[in-house]
């Protein structure tokens, strides 16, 4: 509404445009955050960072790949610090060009101007990873690890590429650290409970699992693995407990309710 009364009072600027846009976008209103940037964009007459960062979100919804590019290149080069920019650009190289070098090559421009930050540095070991070149990846894991060693992510991305590779008992130990660092955080307790369930811990597979669903309650997937783990145990009811805990939160779920009918 505010922005709605800004744009009555300022029918030229640009700018209540552009505040709505982000607020319909918070509540995942695309559709009409997108009428709203391009409301916005209509009006906005000058080569502004912000009209070409949401010329991207705008083009990149419509799935239109290069002029996508074309508007975060032009951010990128009228804002050379802008983060924001460089993990836009990057996401499209790798994710819809396909092009993972170019996809590296964006993010470590971005480093350029921010040696210190860990997301990139994570993000270009991503790519590293995706691409299988596992030794790549963790360097650039364990570069991050080393600039923030209170953030429990760096970890966490070792443990992925770890995991990847079958190398089960190395991920539980960074998935172990990343858990001590942040032990609010429910994927990190699942991504161990995965680790030592398929290393035959199932017992402490069930403490991890239980935690990360104390701390994410409406996230099925852990409801789901505690049954079958339970189940596995031979602990019928426990495992009924679980999967009804699941069916409650999706309700058409068929693997689990074939579970279900299955448990004695």
């Amino acid at each position: 509404m505010e922005y709605e009364i800004a744009a009555r009072l300022s029918p030229a600027s640009p700018l209540p445009g552009y505040g709505l846009g982000d607020c319909l976008g918070g509540r995942g209103s695309n559709d009409e955050a997108m009428t709203a940037y391009q409301q916005a964009i209509a009006l906005d007459n000058d080569n502004s960072l912000r009209r070409h960062l949401t010329l991207g979100w705008i083009t990149t919804y419509q799935q239109e790949w290069d002029r996508a590019i074309v508007a975060y290149q032009q951010a990128v080069e009228l804002a050379p610090g802008n983060l924001e920019a460089y993990h836009r650009l990057a996401g499209l190289w790798y994710g819809q060009k396909h092009d993972p070098g170019r996809a590296i090559q964006t993010l470590k421009a971005g480093l350029s101007f921010h040696p210190d930050d860990v997301n990139l540095r994570l993000s270009i070991g991503n790519v590293y990873r995706e691409t299988k070149e596992f030794a790549r990846a963790e360097e650039w894991y364990r570069r991050a690890a080393g600039l923030d060693p209170s953030n429990g992510a760096p970890h966490w991305h070792l443990g992925r590429s770890y995991q990847d590779q079958g190398m089960l008992a190395e991920a539980a130990t960074e998935y172990q650290a990343a858990v001590a660092l942040t032990p609010g955080n429910a994927w990190y307790h699942a991504s161990l409970a995965e680790a030592l369930a398929q290393q035959g811990e199932g017992e402490q597979a069930i403490v991890e699992y239980k935690q990360a669903a104390r701390l994410d309650p409406r996230n099925a997937s852990y409801h789901v693995r505690l049954g079958d783990l339970y189940r596995d145990a031979g602990r019928a009811e426990d495992a009924k407990a679980a999967y009804q805990a699941a069916l409650a939160l999706q309700p058409h779920d068929e693997y689990v309710k074939r579970q279900l009918t299955q448990l004695p």
